[in-house]
């Protein structure tokens, strides 16, 4: 449906005249590249995604392209009642002559006769109507944007700068949900971290939504032409472009040139005066550059992109948890996963885990999290990761214990603050009684030697690692001081490359790390439970499993072998 409405838009552009910055007024029947993709990419949707969430660089004329489709939309369907929502006032009342323009500059043959327009709507002779809305952030107006009417079309435009967003959340109730040719499209540079990058990501993952990035080197005209004024601009590119390069072609498949590359400096330089975090966020290379962040970042921008790249590629399963008293239900490709595979249990293997149940090492964390690593004697790999939001202490007891188990008696680093406590005497509880969890799940895949697996789940036990008369206690619990030790271990993992994380979402909390004096952890209005985790299993591989390995080397050289571990005055066997 929507694949033969973009068609006949695709046919009506030739006609259409529009005003250009560098050109003024010209006939639009050469779009850029960038606009063509968006057109291609809601040709390509499937016959459920209506709703198409457009991140952009900016000047790259997607609002103008989506201007015109506004126009031909009501124009040549019948029955739309359709919306165009804005910022403020003065972006409303701007398109809003915009249109006008482009309806009194078209052939007559290619009108639809325009029976009224004000600055409330444009109504036509087929039935159809375009209102024109916007944000306010009065108290008395937030809100109140296309309250008591409903739409079927509605293009919201820059997003991210909405000044009220009880407008953009009171306009959805008001959109159909089974007309013809519903479309909803919300288009935007970014902003930082606000409610468009969370629109952005619920996009990416939904199967009614599409998610769209238009990077800046996508517009034809966005390269610097080889000129001896320009010499400057056309240096080799420095280990930064060298991975937004390689990010660009991993993405999107483009390849970009030194021209381009030269035109970017450019604008970094003389438009933005090398304020990096602002050209970045104005003209990214990809939606990870994109959402920028002020503050002081703690985790290296360059390494996250490089694991960024391998985690995409990285194939997975997904499977959902449900745990009944002892028994436990595993769904595989459920629509909302809780388990993430990307290694199963190898018979060679050796695990840790780093667990920290919702609100441990944070107080305001809302997720538990279970993330499992395969360790060697140079580096440990994510094989596997749980989170849930949902999982009460006891719960998340028996699944921590399945999950140690599955993965052949994995050594454990526990989290024991606040909710932690109680998992831990529930763990205690659990083994005392013989812990036999009934699975039930289609094939064994996950399952061999579950309970063998139980018995040789091993501890992580904490020591003070200035303290010269050792005393040890089990588990970990997180203080300013300890944070600090385990996250600064974490960053140095990532330059010593002995680390591999594959959890997508994981890796955008690492961004969200940031350094404010002391104070190691998430940005406000940011989590950080599994970057806690991801501490969590390292320190367990550093201190102890490190040894725990048969000397084998992620290359698979064996270096000699080791029968046991001591700590303190406790013994454990290596199995």
């Amino acid at each position: 449906m929507l694949e033969k409405v973009v068609k006949n838009f695709l046919a009506f552009l030739p006609y259409v005249k529009i005003r250009s910055k560098d050109k003024g007024i010209i006939k639009f029947d050469k779009p850029y590249w960038g606009q063509k993709l968006i057109l291609r990419e809601m040709m390509r949707a499937n016959s459920e995604q209506r709703t198409f969430a457009i991140l952009k660089a900016r000047q790259l004329g997607i609002t103008t392209l989506l201007s015109v489709l506004d126009l031909f939309y009501v124009m040549f369907l019948s029955g739309v009642k359709g919306a165009i929502l804005f910022a403020s006032y003065k972006d409303a009342y701007r398109i809003r002559y915009d249109l006008t323009t482009l309806y009194d500059l078209l052939p007559t043959s290619r009108k639809t006769l325009l029976t009224s327009s004000n600055r409330e709507a444009m109504r036509f002779s087929n039935t159809s109507e375009l209102y024109f809305l916007y944000t306010s952030n009065r108290a008395g107006s937030k809100g109140m944007a296309g309250r008591g009417n409903s739409f079927n079309y509605l293009h919201a435009s820059e997003v991210a700068y909405f000044k009220s967003w009880e407008d953009f959340d009171a306009i959805q109730s008001a959109l159909s949900d089974s007309f013809k040719y519903r479309l909803y499209v919300y288009e935007s540079t970014a902003n930082g971290y606000n409610e468009f990058y969370d629109l952005w990501e619920t996009a990416k993952k939904s199967p009614v939504m599409k998610a769209i990035f238009i990077g800046w080197w996508s517009k034809d005209d966005n390269y610097l032409p080889h000129k001896k004024e320009y010499e400057e601009f056309f240096r080799p590119p420095d280990s930064y472009e060298k991975a937004w390069i390689k990010k660009v072609k991993a993405y999107y498949d483009y390849d970009l040139t030194i021209e381009q590359l030269a035109w970017w400096r450019y604008q970094l330089q003389v438009k933005y005066r090398n304020n990096e975090i602002m050209c970045l966020q104005e003209l990214p290379f990809t939606e990870d550059e994109a959402f920028q962040l002020s503050g002081s970042k703690f985790f290296p921008a360059l390494l996250l992109q490089d694991m960024f790249i391998r985690a995409r590629e990285k194939e997975y399963d997904t499977y959902k948890l449900y745990m009944d008293g002892n028994n436990l239900y595993v769904v595989e490709n459920e629509g909302e996963p809780n388990l993430w595979v990307w290694e199963y249990p190898q018979e060679d293997g050796m695990y840790v885990i780093g667990a920290d149940p919702t609100m441990g090492a944070n107080p305001d964390s809302d997720n538990a999290v279970i993330s499992i690593f395969r360790v060697y004697s140079d580096k440990t790999v994510q094989v596997a990761e749980f989170v849930d939001n949902r999982v009460p202490p006891q719960v998340f007891a028996r699944i921590l214990l399945v999950l140690a188990g599955l993965y052949n008696g994995a050594m454990i680093n526990l989290e024991v603050n606040g909710p932690g406590k109680v998992v831990l005497f529930e763990l205690d509880e659990l083994k005392k009684k013989g812990f036999n969890p009934q699975v039930y799940k289609s094939g064994d895949k996950m399952l061999a030697k579950l309970h063998d697996g139980i018995k040789r789940i091993k501890e992580y036990y904490y020591a003070r690692p200035d303290s010269l008369s050792r005393s040890y206690v089990r588990h970990w619990v997180t203080t300013g001081e300890t944070k600090a030790w385990i996250m600064e271990q974490l960053r140095g993992a990532l330059y010593d490359k002995t680390i591999e994380i594959y959890s997508e979402e994981g890796l955008r909390e690492m961004q969200n790390v940031i350094k404010d004096g002391t104070y190691i952890g998430a940005d406000s209005g940011f989590h950080d439970d599994r970057v806690i985790s991801y501490a969590l299993s390292y320190e367990a591989w550093v201190r102890y499993a490190k040894r725990f390995v048969k000397e084998k080397a992620s290359n698979g050289v064996e270096k000699g072998k080791v029968k046991e571990i001591k700590i303190g005055n406790l013994t454990i066997p290596i199995l």
